[in-house]
């Protein structure tokens, strides 16, 4: 096995060691395409992307790496339209906390949504959401 393979697999053991309890904990039983969509993120940020952190004068901006983990769950996820992204992450509580989002009140709206992939858009980030 190749060193970045090792590097993987000790990722995803750790994963399943810390993170899956606690989720278990706090919502229940966490579906199958779930745990997928958690190592494919882990895979993703392994690659240690850049992601463009603005600071505006005024409300701090949200988090784009919450913001990404949320796109690529999208696509995973099939879902059709950000609008029903926002929809699944204020009621899906395995999910926020696997984007990153502690509360429903920290899921971003669908106009943050649309601005922020602008700005992935504009960078090397947007092939990580195709």
């Amino acid at each position: 096995m190749t060193n970045y393979l090792k590097r993987i697999s000790h990722s995803l053991h750790q994963i399943q060691r810390t993170f899956f309890p606690d989720l278990i904990h706090e919502g229940g039983p966490i579906p199958e395409t779930l745990i997928k969509l958690t190592y494919i993120l882990d895979t993703i940020h392994s690659q240690k992307i850049y992601l463009p952190e603005k600071s505006w004068i005024g409300r701090p901006c949200k988090s784009r790496r919450g913001i990404l983990n949320a796109f690529i769950a999208k696509s995973f996820l099939n879902m059709s339209t950000t609008k029903h992204l926002v929809e699944r992450l204020q009621s899906d509580q395995h999910l926020r906390l696997i984007c990153g989002f502690e509360t429903r009140k920290s899921v971003p709206s669908e106009s943050v949504f649309s601005r922020v992939f602008a700005e992935f858009t504009e960078t090397d980030v947007a092939s990580a959401h195709s």
